[in-house]
């Protein structure tokens, strides 16, 4: 031989090569769109987690404005959120909220408990 590769019968992939390339390419593929919906699904349920969050605290800040002695257990529903409260004990107060909500089948709560003392 004088050197030169690409002569003769060892030019090329063989049919073996080809087969496990495309074989490690699919499951690569397959592994990326599985990653995909789990995130998106993540994603979703982080996004209503978010928002739950945010109801509850807003709700505990709104009750917080009453005087102790004015505050009673109650329920808020705006479409598929409802948002509970209960209010227990003299002195100091024990204050429970509950958001619950639902968004694209998923259901969540999220649970915030306070005490409120009187002034």
């Amino acid at each position: 031989m004088n050197g030169v590769r690409g002569c003769g019968l060892e030019a090329g992939y063989s049919a073996v090569e080809l087969m496990v390339a495309v074989v490690v390419l699919a499951i690569g593929v397959l592994g990326l769109s599985a990653t995909a919906s789990v995130v998106s699904g993540l994603m979703k349920t982080s996004s209503l987690d978010s928002r739950l969050r945010f109801t509850s605290q807003a709700a505990v800040e709104q009750l917080l404005l009453e005087p102790s002695d004015r505050l009673a257990s109650g329920e808020r529903r705006t479409g598929d959120q409802v948002v509970s409260w209960q209010v227990s004990g003299d002195r100091p107060r024990r204050l429970i909220v509950i958001a619950r909500d639902v968004l694209g089948g998923i259901e969540a709560a999220d649970t915030l408990a306070t005490i409120v003392r009187a002034p």
